[in-house]
């Protein structure tokens, strides 16, 4: 994934600058600091010592710009130096160790700088989500699920529909969940080309199917086929784990809960199921799993597009 051309032209003029004027300044400091600026020489020393961290952040943010989503720490790392800068440097002006030129210095050495790394930091720690929910695509399925044995609402089993076309099994968060309303926004929002790629889709949720039914048509999707599975046999059947607090109430998730819940409005309602089961999504063809998604959080989003379509 490639971050914003914008952005990583900058951050790769902040590495370059910050090489080229480590160097000058380590090789000659007297050119600014003594004729110049006249520090205080103890203030000098700590400023040389800076210089080696200065010139190191750059180099290794040069280095994570080539895989900006693997080395997102580099980004942090670099914002955090230039914002613990800026405060040691202010702190410095305003106690008189340094004078009035070194106002000049923090713009142009660090202030400048804090904003466009915080946007990349957060680029590519975003870009990294969703490249781990890329490859949770590639996730090994389980055979022998005995398809023929599960039976949905309407009597039909896995088996005798996936012989029909494809199956989108989708099992669902317990129902409070704002992920949960946020996937069957979603699934109404795909209704109609699901059904113009022929694929069917089949919920499995943890509650009776009494509740199931009026949950579902708040979003329109009451007419579709689905498993109750209050045990979580089934889940615990197609790999599906139970969520550890982090992966349940973990930044991310609490970070993507606040956008769905707040700014979209799909809000949080009482508990109706497991609400430490996580939820999953699997493509069946033929009576055989052909793509699987297994939430590595409650707030990751699948691409339903792409898991309704056989290759």
């Amino acid at each position: 994934m490639i971050a914003p051309r914008w952005l990583h032209y900058t951050i790769t003029l902040s590495a370059v600058y910050g090489i080229l004027w480590g160097i000058v300044h380590i090789v000659w400091p007297e050119f600014s600091f003594c004729k110049v600026h006249k520090a205080d020489p103890e203030a000098v020393r700590i400023i040389f010592w800076s210089l080696i961290v200065f010139v190191a952040v750059s180099v290794g943010t040069l280095y994570a710009l080539r895989a900006p989503v693997s080395r997102r720490a580099w980004f942090v790392v670099g914002g955090l130096y230039h914002l613990i800068s800026s405060i040691a440097v202010i702190y410095a002006l305003m106690n008189g160790l340094l004078t009035q030129g070194f106002w000049l210095a923090l713009v142009l050495n660090h202030a400048l700088w804090i904003l466009p790394y915080a946007l990349m930091a957060a680029w590519a720690i975003g870009a990294d989500w969703h490249l781990t929910e890329i490859l949770n695509y590639l996730h090994g399925t389980t055979d022998d699920l005995e398809l023929a044995s599960i039976r949905t609402s309407q009597g039909h089993t896995l088996a005798e529909l996936s012989a029909k076309g494809p199956v989108m099994l989708v099992f669902l968060r317990h129902f409070g969940c704002t992920f949960c309303r946020h996937t069957l926004s979603q699934l109404k929002y795909e209704e109609k080309c699901l059904a113009e790629r022929g694929t069917k889709t089949v919920l499995v949720h943890m509650t009776n199917d009494d509740v199931a039914t009026d949950e579902l048509n708040r979003f329109g999707l009451g007419h579709m086929e689905r498993i109750s599975d209050p045990d979580c046999e089934l889940y615990e059947r197609f790999g599906l784990e139970k969520g550890t607090w982090n992966e349940l109430m973990g930044p991310k998730v609490l970070y993507r809960g606040i956008v769905l819940g707040l700014l979209k409005g799909l809000g949080i309602g009482a508990e109706k199921g497991d609400m430490m089961q996580l939820p999953g999504i699997f493509l069946i063809n033929r009576g055989r799993v052909v793509k699987a998604f297994r939430h590595q959080t409650a707030a990751d989003m699948p691409d339903i597009a792409f898991l309704s379509q056989v290759d």
